[in-house]
C-alpha cells in the first residue's frame, strides 16, 4: 500500500514539472522583442541611428532616439540681410555661421534683426548647431551683434499658451518664398500639414529623429486669425510612408534673445 502511494506522488510529481516546464516555453516562444537596426532607410533618406519598434494595441508606437541637426535648407534671406550678417560677425572667432531667414524684427532706436542661422563650431568635431543670431542695426546704419544662441532641437522652446501675441514688439518678418526641401520631406509635409488651420510654410528644417519611422522638425511661418507667426512643426513619417502632424507649436523666439 506504502509502495502504490510513493509511485502516484512520483508520477503527480512529474506531470507537474512537464506542465510548468511547458508553460516557460510557451512564455519564450510569445514573446515580442524589440527590433533594432542599424541602417534604417525610409525612401530616400538613411538614418544611422538604432531605431526600435514596439507593438501596442494592434498599432505602431515612436520610439523616441535622438535627435540629429538637419543641413537640408534653402537660404531665405536677400543680399542686403546677407551683408548686414556677415558685417556684423566679420572677425568672429570659434565658429561660422551661415544666415538663413531674418525670421523676425523688432524696431527700436534702430532695428533688432533675429537670423535663423546654420553654425558650424571650430572644435575637433566640427559641431553642427542651429542658432538664433540677433543683430542690431542704428539709424547710421551701422551694425553690431547682440547675441548668437543655440536651439536645442530636442527641446525647442514654445509658447505653452498661445494668446495670439506671440512676441510683444518683435514682429515675424516677410520671408521671400517658402524654402523647399528633399522631394521626398516636402511631400511629407505637404501631406501633413494639408489640413492644417495655420496655413505653414517651412523655413528650415532643424532636424530628424529616427523612431518607428522618422519624426522631422521644422521651423515654419504661419497665419492665427491673419496674423504672421513662427510655429514648430513636428511630423511623422511611418514606415509605410505616411505622413502625420503629431505637434504644432508657436515658437517662443523670446527664449533666444539675450
Amino acid at each position: 500500500m506504502k509502495l502504490r502511494k510513493v509511485i502516484a506522488l512520483s508520477i503527480c510529481s512529474l506531470m507537474t514539472l512537464s506542465v510548468m516546464t511547458g508553460c516557460e516555453k510557451k512564455a519564450e516562444t510569445t514573446a515580442i522583442p524589440n527590433e533594432t537596426t542599424d541602417d534604417l532607410v525610409i525612401e530616400d533618406a538613411t538614418f544611422t541611428d538604432i531605431t526600435e519598434s514596439r507593438i501596442g494595441g494592434g498599432e505602431e508606437v515612436p520610439v523616441a532616439g535622438g535627435w540629429s541637426i538637419s543641413d537640408s535648407y534653402t537660404q531665405l534671406v536677400t543680399d542686403d540681410e546677407k551683408a548686414l550678417f556677415e558685417k556684423a560677425l566679420s572677425g568672429l572667432d570659434g565658429a561660422s555661421y551661415v544666415p538663413v531667414a531674418v525670421i523676425s524684427t523688432q524696431l527700436v532706436s534702430g532695428t533688432n534683426y533675429a537670423f535663423l542661422a546654420y553654425g558650424t563650431l571650430t572644435d575637433a568635431n566640427a559641431t553642427k548647431q542651429w542658432d538664433i543670431v540677433v543683430i542690431y542695426k542704428n539709424l547710421s546704419d551701422d551694425v553690431s551683434l547682440t547675441s548668437i544662441n543655440p536651439i536645442n532641437v530636442s527641446d525647442v522652446a514654445i509658447i505653452e499658451e498661445d494668446k495670439g501675441h506671440m512676441m510683444g514688439a518683435w514682429e515675424c518678418a516677410e520671408l521671400p518664398t517658402p524654402a523647399t526641401f528633399d522631394e521626398n520631406i516636402q511631400k511629407a509635409f505637404d501631406a501633413a500639414t494639408a489640413d492644417s488651420d495655420k496655413k505653414l510654410s517651412p523655413i528650415a528644417l532643424l532636424g530628424s529623429q529616427v523612431v518607428a519611422g522618422a519624426n522631422y522638425r521644422f521651423l515654419c511661418k504661419g497665419t492665427d486669425d491673419g496674423k504672421d507667426k513662427l510655429y514648430v512643426a513636428t511630423i511623422w513619417v511611418n514606415p509605410q510612408g505616411e505622413a502625420k502632424l503629431t505637434d504644432c507649436d508657436a515658437f517662443d523666439i523670446t527664449a533666444y534673445l539675450n
